[in-house]
């Protein structure tokens, strides 16, 4: 229905020149309600002002069916816009004319009798719910209803396409969602092509079908709307779904160094996140039955896209290390995603690779402190929260850090830390796993070093815990 190929849109201001959509290309099928997100400045009003040649390209070709409109003559364009409606987050309406004369305005030189457009108008506000505001002021109106007139008058010349720049960001959530259910219903009813433009997830998650997330111009992601939200892979995307969400809450937890947070034994903070569209099963009970686990539920986001359920839950799971780790198995092997957001134990791991303690068998994956069998060199391990860490430090050699949390307290990983352990590369969490660089001629602390920089440890973290390693200091 409309293709981008290769759009290109520049503005040139006092010589400098802004680069406002960059190489855009995707389609926009005919009949789905289609949304562009991204925040202020992504260039996404000037892209979908593209459609209509509001905004002409600088270069590229824009297609609407089969006719490329990039090329028309004035009066072809001209005779082509209307066939395209457009609504604004301002409304538009002339202040003078009432409800009736002003869905009727753009019927002037349709050709049509006065009783026909008459007809159309009626209809109109009938389609809107407006029939009994024929004669009312736009200044009479409420936000909802002035949109309600702007949406009827949008749709006089019965267009094929339907344009919603930020429609409902001037507006409260119970109108927002009832002029959302109007768009849908038109949609429904007259089988046209709604294009939506939003920096607000929820606008997108509400109502549309496919999506296109737009950042510096660019297009950094598009798909189906479900998929998007179960597998965001572009940082701006995963932005917007973590604010559809209290999920996200727990790293503020972490941050504060909340009481709920601080792990005590045998514990894991895990992130369940539902990856298919069917999953109706009971999860959290299944695993508390088939691996004798407490899992205490701290933030859950369940909620519907379309007739799918989509969301995840953030829970302190309590159990023996094996029964922890053949939970999280389980779930990926139902395709739920799992992260381990806070594990208190994995860096014993790495103290053992390096013979410096020694481990019970029965530990498993993530031993804690109560776990060590016997020490082999002459040193001595102690538990402290990150409140408690700053004040120990002077008086050891070493410290073994967990928890992102400890940030706040003074430790920098670029300036104290051997590693730093992160999910993504360009992610402000870290867990640090070694402090004390002002110790390095101490032989203890010589081997804790080459514990963290051998190739069997960095090959623990990649395949036990999915993470890997960036260098923050070097002897």
């Amino acid at each position: 229905m409309i293709r981008f190929e290769n759009v290109n849109k520049d503005f040139n201001t006092k010589g400098n020149t802004v680069h406002a959509v960059r190489n855009v290309n995707f389609e926009i099928d005919k009949g789905e309600i289609f949304g562009i997100i991204g925040f202020s400045g992504a260039g996404k009003s000037t892209l979908v002002r593209c459609i209509n040649l509001l905004e002409r390209p600088s270069s590229g070709k824009v297609y609407i069916g089969d006719e490329e409109i990039t090329a028309l003559s004035v009066k072809e364009l001209r005779k082509h816009r209307k066939k395209i409606g457009m609504i604004f987050q301002q409304f538009n309406l002339f202040a003078s004319r009432t409800v009736y004369q002003n869905v009727e305005f753009p019927l002037k030189g349709s050709g049509l009798t006065k009783e026909q457009k008459k007809q159309k108008v009626e209809k109109l506000l009938e389609l809107v719910e407006l029939k009994d505001k024929a004669n009312a002021y736009p200044s009479s109106l409420s936000g909802g209803q002035k949109q309600r007139v702007a949406i009827a008058r949008a749709l006089a010349n019965d267009p094929e396409i339907l344009l919603s720049d930020e429609s409902t960001s001037a507006l409260d959530p119970k109108t927002t969602k009832s002029i959302l259910d109007l768009l849908k219903k038109l949609n429904t009813q007259l089988g046209i092509t709604i294009v939506v433009i939003t920096h607000e997830m929820q606008v997108i998650k509400d109502i549309c079908d496919r999506v296109a997330v737009m950042k510096d111009g660019e297009v950094v992601e598009y798909g189906d709307v479900f998929d998007i939200f179960a597998n965001p892979t572009h940082k701006t995307t995963k932005e917007f779904v973590e604010r559809t969400t209290n999920l996200y809450r727990v790293y503020d937890l972490i941050d504060e160094n909340r009481e709920i947070v601080r792990l005590k034994e045998n514990q894991a903070i895990l992130r369940f996140k539902y990856l298919e569209r069917n999953i109706s099963e009971a999860l959290v009970s299944q695993l508390s039955r088939k691996f004798a686990l407490d899992i205490n539920i701290i933030f859950g986001n369940i909620e519907m896209i379309g007739d799918n359920p989509i969301g995840g839950l953030v829970s302190i799971v309590k159990g023996k290390s094996e029964d922890i780790d053949a939970a999280m198995q389980y779930l990926r092997d139902k395709n739920v995603g799992v992260e381990v957001i806070l594990d208190g134990r994995r860096a014993l791991k790495v103290l053992e690779s390096a013979g410096i303690i020694k481990i019970k068998e029965s530990a498993g994956n993530n031993p804690d402190i109560t776990d060590i069998e016997e020490y082999n060199v002459k040193i001595e391990l102690v538990e402290a929260n990150a409140a408690d860490l700053c004040a120990l430090l002077p008086d050891v050699k070493a410290a073994v850090i967990n928890g992102n949390y400890a940030l706040d307290y003074g430790i920098d990983p670029n300036e104290d830390a051997i590693f730093k352990e992160t999910e993504y590369a360009d992610d402000s969490y870290f867990c640090l796993i070694a402090a004390r660089t002002d110790e390095a001629d101490n032989e203890v602390y010589k081997k804790i070093v080459d514990a963290f920089q051998s190739e069997a440890t960095k090959k623990i973290f990649q395949d036990e815990f999915k993470g890997f390693f960036v260098p923050a200091w070097e002897q």
